[in-house]
């Protein structure tokens, strides 16, 4: 007895000197001792151990990542669905909030699910039902759906439109459209998008839009959105029958009643339509000085491309410096574009293009560069003020990537400003001397004449 409790003494020790790797082997003690009641003060920091230890693998490239790595991940979940369980078991003991026990009854759901482990899985799923979990109740309900037990699916996911789950209104929507009950899918669509905010709308839309391609269900959703004025439907539809089903005849339509709903999303759609496809030049300058009006960067760059095919330079510059000010990078990689070739100024293309580059738009290095290397750039002056605005842009940004591009630049320009230098040194000296400048040209043939007789060279015959 004196032996256990030394190795109880021994362990409790270093975890106090701060050796977290003995949380286990105490936890481990514990249950061998059959005393659950000092096991949950650890399992927390064990817990997180273990996930940290997976994150830790996991961040791994998959050329890191060895055999050994995915037994060690085998072995870590194992041991997770074991703790998982006994916290969630005692979490009386330990008084837990309920949001921090669903958050552990989540994680033990999704490893047992991905086991196939549903007779445990069912069992811990019904204790997140009792608790209000809402991951719990969905998936509970997504088992039984799967499985054709459409009783158990729509007593649960009802419990979760009960207690104001949205997510389930959408399950319970769809499942309603599988078995074609659509005068009742209709009214829990419509509940759902009335409860639902942007995010939880572009999710949804989004997982059946992209991610199932389920477009008649889209479809029949939006039409039950915009039956109760819902926007975000009327641009979806809009944007389905876009570039989905190419309809240009009922995207203007969905797009336009969207536009007159203020969504700014569909305002610069249609007059990039009318822009590039449609060309109806007086419908686009509506529609983008609509945006314009309302802040839309992407209508302030885009009607400052129509007018520079139309060589309005002075209003273009007005538009693409709005969108600048509001941050738009190809604006800026526009005007810089401007300068480079129309009204030819380096300097100005220069401070655009880094503008651009700070802003996320990589690309424009390419321009940098070249305009770094042009020969007509190559004063002392010129580079000097080159450099000035690397130094100052580079002060802008926290990206590596972009630093380090920075720092390439720099050495380019040191290293010209170097020559340029020493050139200048030359042609001063040159002028310092005068006429007699030719004894240094070693192109002069005839400098050996010009000096006197003790100091000529020497003529070697080869």
């Amino acid at each position: 007895m004196e032996t256990i409790n030394n190795i109880e003494s021994i362990l409790l020790e270093q975890i106090n000197l701060g050796k977290n790797e003995y949380i286990e082997d105490i936890v481990e003690y514990y249950n061998r001792d059959s005393k659950p009641e000092k096991i949950i003060e650890y399992l927390p920091s064990l817990i997180e151990q273990l996930e940290m230890s997976i994150q830790n693998i996991n961040n791994k490239s998959e050329q890191e990542q060895k055999h050994k790595d995915n037994l060690d991940i085998t072995i870590i979940n194992d041991k997770l669905k074991k703790y998982y369980r006994q916290l969630i078991d005692n979490s009386h003991v330990l008084k837990l909030d309920n949001f921090t026990l669903n958050a552990y009854i989540q994680k033990l759901i999704t490893l047992l699910w991905k086991d196939k482990n549903f007779y445990e899985f069912e069992q811990v799923a019904l204790i997140g039902v009792k608790n209000n979990c809402e991951k719990s109740i969905i998936t509970l309900g997504y088992y039984y759906f799967k499985y054709g037990n459409y009783k158990l699916m729509d007593k649960y996911l009802l419990i979760g439109i009960k207690n104001g789950s949205v997510k389930c209104m959408y399950k319970y929507a769809y499942t309603l459209w599988v078995r074609e009950k659509f005068d009742l899918m209709e009214q829990y669509v419509q509940m759902a998008i009335e409860s639902s905010t942007l995010e939880i709308l572009q999710t949804v839309f989004g997982y059946y839009y992209h991610i199932e391609k389920n477009y008649d269900l889209i479809k029949r959703y939006c039409t039950v959105g915009i039956k109760i004025n819902n926007v975000y439907c009327m641009y979806t539809l809009g944007y389905y029958y876009y570039y989905i089903e190419k309809n240009y005849k009922l995207m203007e339509e969905f797009f336009i009643l969207a536009a007159e709903n203020d969504c700014l999303t569909s305002i610069y759609t249609l007059g990039n339509y009318y822009q590039f496809i449609k060309k109806d030049y007086t419908q686009m300058r509506h529609y983008y000085l609509m945006g314009i009006e309302r802040n839309c960067y992407k209508c302030m760059n885009n009607y400052g491309i129509y007018l520079n095919v139309n060589k309005n330079y002075d209003l273009m510059k007005r538009y693409y410096q709005m969108s600048i000010d509001l941050g738009y990078s190809k604006a800026m990689h526009n005007l810089a574009n401007y300068y480079l070739n129309t009204e030819p100024d380096h300097l100005i293309a220069l401070t655009y293009y880094l503008k651009a580059v700070v802003h996320g738009l990589f690309s424009d290095f390419y321009h940098i560069y070249c305009i770094i290397d042009n020969e007509d750039n190559n004063d002392k002056d010129t580079l000097e003020k080159f450099l000035l605005l690397i130094n100052s842009n580079e002060k802008l940004t926290v990206d590596n990537k972009i630093k380090a591009e920075f720092d390439k630049i720099k050495l380019i320009l040191h290293h010209k400003i170097s020559i340029q230098e020493n050139t200048d040194s030359i042609q001063n000296l040159k002028r310092h001397i005068g006429t007699d400048s030719n004894i240094y040209d070693l192109t002069n043939t005839n400098s050996n004449e010009n000096l006197s007789p003790n100091k000529r060279f020497k003529e070697v015959e080869l």
